[in-house]
């Protein structure tokens, strides 16, 4: 009688991050397009500028910047803290609060200019066509059910 030990092969899950392109770490603008039915973005931002006007200046959150997503991309938003992450999400959504605001820039959702629209036209895209979760996703997000019934 023998006493083999069995050796058992790891469960691989997926690629090696050697063996994955990590294209999305790269800038926007050095990305390869991939478009799906041929055409723009769902979302584009450029060139967008939000500030916060206080009795001791103007803080400039976000100054500038230009990102797009394709359909059926995902990106994420990483960065220091205070480095702008929300305002920039919150300018999306036109939903900074005073004493900030947009001041320049283009915001195309689905090839609409989401700073052009009026605020009912607004409210109409957000939650139906496009949402954010807040940091505490707790507060936007049900656990019991799927991200995608959300």
């Amino acid at each position: 009688m023998t006493n083999e030990t069995a050796t058992q092969e790891p469960t691989v899950l997926g690629p090696s991050l050697d063996e994955t392109v990590v294209e999305e770490i790269r800038p926007a603008s050095e990305r390869k397009r991939r478009r799906e039915r041929g055409e723009r973005p769902l979302l584009e931002v450029k060139n967008l500028h939000t500030a916060f006007y206080t009795r001791d200046g103007v803080v400039r959150a976000v100054d500038g910047i230009d990102f797009h997503v394709d359909r059926g991309e995902i990106m994420g938003l990483v960065g220091e803290s205070g480095c702008g992450k929300s305002v920039t999400s919150l300018s999306i959504m036109r939903l900074v609060a005073r004493p900030g605001r947009v001041e320049a820039g283009e915001i195309l959702f689905d090839g609409q200019d989401l700073l052009k629209l009026k605020d009912d036209d607004m409210r109409k895209i957000r939650g139906d066509r496009i949402s954010m979760i807040f940091q505490q996703p707790t507060s936007s997000l049900n656990p019991v059910w799927d991200v995608g019934r959300q």
